[in-house]
């Protein structure tokens, strides 16, 4: 080939690629994107807030328009992954807290990385097997996989997913959507099930796997892109999709490892929305009549007391009133009153009915048959368990639900007035056993134990340790009716252990010297020394110039408010919070301050402002109010203990 028959061929390959470029630049521009940031590697470092994100634009619009139309089809959800600022969005979802002890090179440029090789369709998910630079430098950060470039990239087809589904999901669904935990599936419990005998719960979440054709199926209803269903299924076949159980321990209420947004839950949603649809068909058809009918026999005591209210007979309306308590007022048994409900967090489903036990069985066996035929589920062998809740409560969300009956009268029979309410219980089986597991108390939680691993934390990590334990335990059952029973119990067993913890690390023969130096409240007591005015910080370590720095920023605070507060609660701020002044007898001068104290583990007040005193400093447990949900589970601060021990992992 002559030169200029080459340098003719040079210039019209170059001319070809910055018109192709220009023309994918203008498809971008189209659809409101921008370019792509691999054409711009100054760019990598630009990260952009998300209120400034057009991704967010984005992902709004497609909300609003799966809002209005909810069978629509959703067609260029690929082009999205073209966006820097998605991925970046993304990215700061998922990156872990030390992610800048990252080699620059690799931070730098791993978004690029990622958007280019979505744009020349040449992305795979890497396999748990193998690992790359990049994971091998996060793993020595203790992170552990998916490798980290697949998680940005999973978490960005959450946010699509996420965008697509959430406008139509119905409000039976809980559990990893926005404002829909736990408490939520447990709030409407204790609002809609009232007078609901019998209970349909389904124990299927350890021993099936989804089926990922009809998973797919069912993404095809609303998703007509067929590039991110192929993302979807390189996801799958990878393994990225098995949803992993998340049994009950102190771990996971406290962290909300139960309800955590990832896609595997995300599509486990996915999944069971359609029998969330076909649940809400069928009980549109199931529901019968407006309300119970009213007791006959109720209807003539009632007629009878107003007769002898009018006359004044006082001696025959004592004892008819206490014949109108043991008598129900409405028809147990009335055959044209129905009613279903129906909630669901993630695979945990729970129907409850007021109906007769035929109608129920003919429902259990529509439901099975549902399961089997159009989501492949193997629903044998009490996989849905059928219970009676004035007999056996079930257990749903680690709670137990029950149907009240009411007290027994002076008579033997039970006052029918309170009975059908629905209550929720704390499982204190459950509870004791994960104590125990723990090393906290004896298998049947009578004997307290001291925690061996803890001997080697200093005296303020402990108490961390089990604050951790009471908070965690008392804020996620804030709200059932047996709080004040849980409370009691944990104050007893977790002060018992945690005084025993401390005995055999201060190395004392009893208990009781240990309570005689820092109290009920186990609070560490710290002095140092004052030269000058000033505090010989070299005297102390870390942790306890961070304990005094607390205790001083305290007392400026509270130095404008001092005139406002009450005795008791001066009383308490200064045993606790405010560091005071002691003079020796050699005429040194020291500062003597407290560290955490535990948790619930004061006796109550004598007085009404004593009581809201302790209150106000968790000294006391909260008041019971079975209203009590969270909205969303937000832990505290973790307590600063180290990840050895194999009892913390």
């Amino acid at each position: 080939m002559s030169r200029q028959a080459l340098r003719f061929s040079l210039r019209h390959f170059v001319t070809i690629n910055s018109f192709v470029l220009a023309a994918k630049k203008d498809l971008l521009q189209a659809h409101g994107m921008t370019s792509p940031c691999w054409l711009h590697p100054l760019c990598y470092n630009n990260f952009t807030s998300q209120a400034d994100n057009p991704a967010m634009t984005a992902l709004q619009r497609i909300a609003n328009d799966n809002k209005s139309n909810p069978n629509l089809v959703n067609h260029k959800l690929y082009n999205l992954f073209f966006i820097e600022d998605f991925i970046r969005l993304a990215h700061e979802n998922v990156k872990p807290a030390n992610w800048r002890q990252l080699p620059f090179s690799m931070r730098t440029t791993l978004v690029g990385d990622i958007v280019k090789d979505f744009w020349e369709e040449q992305f795979q998910f890497q396999p748990r097997g193998i690992k790359s630079g990049l994971e091998e430098g996060i793993e020595s950060l203790g992170l552990s996989v998916p490798l980290h470039r697949d998680r940005v990239v999973l978490e960005a087809m959450r946010l699509v997913l996420e965008a697509i589904y959430e406008p139509i999901f119905l409000g039976v669904s809980h559990g990893s959507r926005p404002s829909r935990s736990c408490h939520s599936a447990l709030r409407s419990i204790r609002k809609g099930v009232q007078d609901h005998e019998w209970a349909l719960v389904s124990d299927i979440r350890k021993e099936y796997k989804i089926d990922h054709h009809v998973l797919v199926k069912l993404l095809e209803q609303k998703i007509g892109d067929k590039r991110f269903l192929r993302l979807v299924w390189k996801a799958l076949k990878v393994g990225h999709g098995e949803r992993t159980d998340q049994g009950w321990t102190f771990k996971s209420i406290w962290w909300g490892t139960r309800g955590q947004n990832t896609l595997s839950l995300l599509w486990t949603n996915v999944f069971f929305h359609a029998l969330d649809l076909w649940v809400q068909e069928k009980k549109a058809m199931f529901d019968q009549g407006k309300s119970r009918a009213l007791n006959p026999q109720w209807l003539s005591f009632v007629t009878r007391l107003r007769y002898l209210e009018r006359r004044g007979d006082a001696s025959q309306l004592k004892q008819l009133r206490k014949q109108i308590a043991q008598v129900p007022k409405r028809l147990w048994n009335d055959s044209g009153f129905r009613r279903v409900f129906y909630v669901r967090y993630v695979d945990d489903i729970l129907l409850t009915f007021t109906a007769s036990k035929e109608d129920v069985l003919r429902f259990q066996e529509d439901v099975k048959g549902f399961l089997s035929e159009n989501l492949k589920l193997d629903v044998s062998g009490g996989k849905l368990r059928l219970s009676h809740l004035r007999k056996n409560p079930v257990l749903f969300l680690d709670t137990k639900i029950c149907l009240l009956s009411g007290p027994k009268c002076s008579s033997g029979k039970r006052n029918q007035s309170l009975s059908g309410l629905t209550r929720l219980h704390a499982p204190m089986e459950k509870i004791i056993k994960e104590l125990a597991h723990l090393g906290m108390v004896s298998e049947g939680g009578v004997r307290p134990y001291p925690v061996t691993f803890l001997s080697r934390y200093s005296h303020n990590q402990i108490v961390n340790y089990y604050n951790w334990i009471m908070r965690g335990c008392c804020n996620y059952y804030s709200f059932v009716d047996n709080f004040d029973s849980l409370t009691k119990y944990l104050r007893i067993a977790i002060r018992s252990s945690c005084v025993r913890t401390l005995t055999m690390k201060l190395k004392r023969q009893r208990s009781a010297r240990t309570y005689k130096d820092f109290g009920a409240e186990l609070a560490a007591r710290y002095r140092v020394p004052l030269k000058d005015g000033q505090v010989v910080s070299e005297k102390l370590s870390e942790e306890e110039l961070t304990i005094l720095r607390n205790r001083v920023s305290v007392a400026k605070k509270l130095k404008v408010k001092w005139e406002d507060l009450k005795r008791e609660e001066r009383g308490l701020l200064q045993r606790f919070c405010i560091p005071r002044l002691i003079h020796e007898p050699n005429g040194d001068t020291n500062l003597e301050f407290r560290g955490d104290y535990l948790l619930f583990c004061s006796k109550k007040g004598r007085t009404e402002e004593a009581v809201k005193a302790l209150r106000s400093l968790e000294l006391l447990p909260p008041v019971y109010n079975p209203w009590d949900f969270k909205r969303s589970f937000v832990p505290p601060p973790r307590p600063r203990l180290s990840a050895e021990s194999s009892t913390w992992n």
